[in-house]
């Protein structure tokens, strides 16, 4: 994977750790993620299904999309198929990765990662649901000072006007290859 110049990256590919009490975690969930997770930049209206992801200061990590393999960019994806949830990541000391819904700041629900994603792979053959999507955004504490990282996703049916069937395939079957590494795990 070839390294991209911080200054040639777009703006809207990194993470603010300014907010987070232990950044050395925040940034392990961060660089975890990024390897499993797409990550959408609304100034490409692009997805991008691979990439790694680097430090540039304590406070910010950065991500490089993999620009050498096409098949891992997906392009023309407008900014309204990307939606804000309220569901965030954290490392759960005894539980691994946990999805938590939160609602005005409360929490409102919680599971494991393991126990979301068989659903989220599902969604994905389905072309339906709740397909994570990493982009910009301040990581935040959680209320025992965890990094807590805030989840878009990315709904499916806005994009059939502007796409085939095929090219929406295409595009679900390579996303769900990371899902199904961080399945495995």
């Amino acid at each position: 994977m070839s390294q991209l110049e911080y200054s040639n990256n777009k703006s809207d590919l990194f993470w603010s750790l300014q907010d987070v009490s232990n950044k050395r975690a925040g940034q392990i969930l961060i660089k975890t993620l990024c390897k499993y997770i797409p990550t959408y930049s609304s100034g490409a209206q692009q997805i991008y299904s691979e990439g790694q992801c680097e430090f540039s200061s304590v406070d910010r990590v950065v991500f490089y999309p993999n620009t050498e393999d096409y098949t891992k960019t997906f392009s023309r994806i407008p900014s309204n198929a990307i939606r804000t949830t309220s569901i965030h990541l954290f490392a759960h000391a005894k539980q691994g990765l946990t999805f938590l819904q939160q609602k005005s700041g409360k929490a409102t629900g919680s599971s494991t990662i393991s126990a979301t994603l068989n659903q989220i792979l599902s969604n994905i053959d389905k072309k339906e649901g709740f397909i994570p999507i990493l982009q910009k955004s301040n990581v935040q504490d959680t209320s025992d000072k965890r990094p807590l990282l805030k989840l878009s996703t990315l709904d499916v049916k806005s994009l059939e006007s502007e796409f085939s069937s095929f090219e929406i395939s295409t595009m679900l079957n390579e996303l769900k290859k990371g899902f199904m590494d961080l399945n495995a795990l």
